[in-house]
């Protein structure tokens, strides 16, 4: 076993993201998700055929069907076209025949039926198949389906190695349904059905379902995917499934309030608002953002709090499902299995097999050193976006925790900074968004050791400090408030001494153990603006040397520069792009008056999305330089959608128009104004306040830009500037 595999082995924790996922198509609807290939098929692992391995149907981190190959004759159709639809609910594909001989001998030509394939995943997965008969005479059409199940788990598929599985029943027939069935070793079992329209026979894994067709005539037959662990994860075939069509089109309706005078644009805005529709989970504390698919589908806490923060100013009910999520699972105690701590906020749940079982710390993991510190920003900037201040009184003890936490973990450290270790027994070496095995590195390329004390991380202090105040401050208590306050403002002051590079224009990404700086130029630094962290002498330097062509590479902002030592364009986080990383570094550019710069990045970022199918931004890609490149390069096994992805454009939207919607003032004011580079009007239908809705239109006239208030409420006042 190499060296990964034995880490992989235990730690539980994969040491790469997953097999590759270029070329790949998804469906999903709350846990249930569906990955296959363009035809429609799952080809993902058969009996004896290890396949693709990203593909099949999954729910709660367990691949529960692995395989569904359509055949005709033991022939796989040929394939013609394959379209997913707007709100991405339904997948049609358009197939004919090979030749084939059908049962009685008589030979049928090929392309002389078509196979229409419509998949839609609801509460289960429903596939309907629509064949049609182009000859002049009867045909008989011998259509056989493969059928199989691994029941991995998504950490064994992203190769972490299991030391015992559980069995996998022989499948049976039961009336016209297919029953697979899996037990784990604690008992716990699984069944996946596939509940047919017509009477079917199973043999040496294929479902055999012989189809008559009349000349020219045309005929249907389908099937439902449905899960049951233990009879109470998912409905039965004899239940109705919730029309996931008017639900996709509700959240897609609350994010969709953009609308410019470039199509190119708005297909961006519109693929990323129904792409985070997708995403978004119905549970307990409201919807929830799922990090991307196929590896990530399921609650992270960073991924979560970073998305509600991009979409706030437009749909703020994301942020208020994530606030309650985390609240109700923040760590109550230390368990350093779990890296949990008294305050802390989770960092990744997982529902799977191996999870439940202790075989990964993942359950509930609070491996990460950022997200408790975002949450109380998130909490402060809900409660102006919405003045709802029952739901965030209510949270205010959670909030006070999570700033207990961050100060009691900077008491530990000499430097008084928020740090991680890197020797974590079971979890993650690097603990902030950039938490791969190399991503924290030195000149000369060697890991920096820890504790580390990440740049962005004690920007995020700051901001948590500030918010803290002003929620206080709102809710009464200004003695707190100012002590805050103050402890922001001096926190700022030792970021600036502690991290600023003086040679090379930016703030450091990290001081390692020893309190050396780690001087690799990166994007984490970005951050600090976004936190408005940065003193404001080193403005202007820090945004020169993000502009340059080796941060910048006309694609969006490198995770390191060209210079670095590891510096990789194909690495995970030492060269790539993350679209969500550039939005923040826009949003940041702009929070100090640089929104010429959150320009630059929206337009790169645009043009990136124009390189990738349906416009679909995937969680990073290659950093090459725009200049040795036509398109922006996958990297292999990202995940697509992926929610802070799709985010995106919304953050970097409102960064550009300068816009603070405060529903407390009952005010909606925008500072230096811009717009995208092709963008003469950006409409904005349907923003909620209060239960109201407004309606704005803003427009370039010349070099300035103008406000026209279309329809608002009569106490909502309006301030501009461009």
């Amino acid at each position: 076993m190499n060296d990964d595999r034995v880490k992989a082995a235990a730690t539980g924790t994969p040491q790469a993201t997953g097999p590759s996922t270029l070329g790949f198509n998804a469906l999903k609807f709350d846990r249930l998700f569906v990955v296959f290939s363009d035809t429609g098929e799952i080809l993902g692992p058969g009996t004896g055929d290890a396949g693709i391995t990203r593909e099949g149907v999954f729910i709660d981190d367990m691949r529960v069907l692995s395989r569904l190959r359509i055949l005709i004759a033991g022939r796989p159709p040929t394939f013609m076209r394959g379209q997913v639809d707007r709100l991405n609910t339904t997948y049609e594909t358009l197939m004919s025949n090979d030749g084939f001989d059908a049962p009685g001998g008589e030979r049928v030509s090929s392309q002389s039926l078509t196979l229409t394939h419509r998949r839609r995943v609801e509460d289960a997965v429903q596939d309907r198949l629509v064949l049609r008969n182009f000859t002049d005479r009867p045909v008989i059409v011998p259509l056989e389906i493969e059928v199989h199940s691994d029941f991995r788990d998504i950490f064994e598929i992203r190769g972490v190695p299991r030391p015992e599985r559980g069995h996998d029943h022989p499948a049976r027939v039961e009336g016209r349904s297919l029953v697979l069935r899996h037990e784990a070793p604690d008992g716990v079992s699984i069944e996946t059905r596939l509940d047919f329209d017509r009477p079917i026979r199973w043999r040496d894994g294929v479902v055999e379902m012989p189809l008559h067709l009349g000349p020219g005539g045309e005929t249907e037959c389908g099937w439902r995917i449905v899960v049951d662990r233990n009879a109470s994860i998912r409905p039965r075939s004899d239940r109705a499934s919730r029309p996931v069509s008017g639900v996709a089109e509700a959240r897609f309706a609350r994010l969709a309030v953009l609308q410019t005078d470039n199509p190119t644009v708005n297909r961006w805005i519109d693929r990323s608002a129904a792409d985070l529709s997708m995403l978004l989970t119905d549970g307990r504390e409201g919807l929830y953002p799922y990090a991307g698919l196929p590896w990530f589908s399921t609650q992270f806490g960073r991924d979560g709090i970073v998305t509600a923060l991009q979409t706030l100013w437009c749909d703020p009910s994301i942020a208020r499902g994530v606030l309650g999520f985390l609240c109700a699972r923040q760590s109550e105690k230390t368990d350093p299995t779990r890296e949990a701590e008294p305050g802390k906020i989770l960092h990744e749940v997982r529902h799977g097999e191996m999870a439940r079982l202790g075989l990964t710390p993942y359950a509930l993991y609070y491996g990460g050193v950022d997200q408790t510190l975002l949450y109380v920003m998130l909490a402060e900037r809900y409660l102006t976006r919405t003045a709802d201040a029952e739901f965030v009184r209510a949270l205010l003890p959670s909030l006070d925790r999570a700033l207990a936490w961050a100060r009691d973990r900077a008491g530990r450290d000499r430097r008084g900074f928020v740090t991680h270790p890197t020797d974590s027994p079971t979890g993650l070496r690097n603990q902030g968004w950039k938490d791969s095995e190399n991503a924290i590195f030195h000149d000369d390329g060697t890991l920096a050791e820890g504790p580390i004390a990440l740049v962005e991380v004690q920007a995020y202090h700051v901001a948590a400090l500030r918010a803290g105040a002003r929620l206080h401050r709102y809710f009464g208590d200004s003695d707190v408030a100012q002590t805050m306050t103050r402890e922001a403002d001096n926190l700022v002051d030792r970021i600036d001494r502690a991290f600023w590079m003086e040679d090379r224009g930016l703030w450091a990404m990290a001081l390692d153990g020893a309190g050396q700086q780690v001087r690799t130029r990166s994007s984490n630094a970005a951050h600090v603006l976004f936190a408005d962290a940065g003193a404001r002498k080193r403005i202007d330097a820090a945004l020169a040397t993000l502009s340059s062509p080796q941060m910048r590479s006309g694609f969006g902002l490198r995770t390191v520069g060209t210079e670095a030592a590891l510096y990789n364009p194909m690495g995970y986080h030492v060269g790539s792009v993350w679209p969500h990383d550039t939005s923040i570094a826009a949003a940041g550019a702009a929070k100090v008056g640089r929104t010429s710069f959150a320009v630059t990045l929206f337009d790169d970022l645009f043009a990136a999305a124009q390189c990738f199918p349906d416009m679909r931004l995937p969680e990073l890609f290659c950093g090459f330089d725009r200049s040795d490149v036509a398109c922006a390069a996958p990297y292999l096994s990202a995940c697509a959608p992926q929610a802070w992805a799709a985010g995106a454009p919304f953050l970097m939207i409102e960064a550009l128009l300068g816009i603070e919607v405060d529903a407390i003032a009952r005010r909606i004011s925008f500072t230096q104004t811009a717009l995208p580079t092709g963008v003469d009007l950006l409409k904005i239908r349907r923003l909620p306040m209060g239960g109201r809705s407004i309606d704005l239109n803003v427009r370039r006239a010349g070099v300035a830009t103008t406000l026209e208030v279309v329809s608002a409420p009569q106490d909502v006042t309006f301030s501009f500037r461009s």
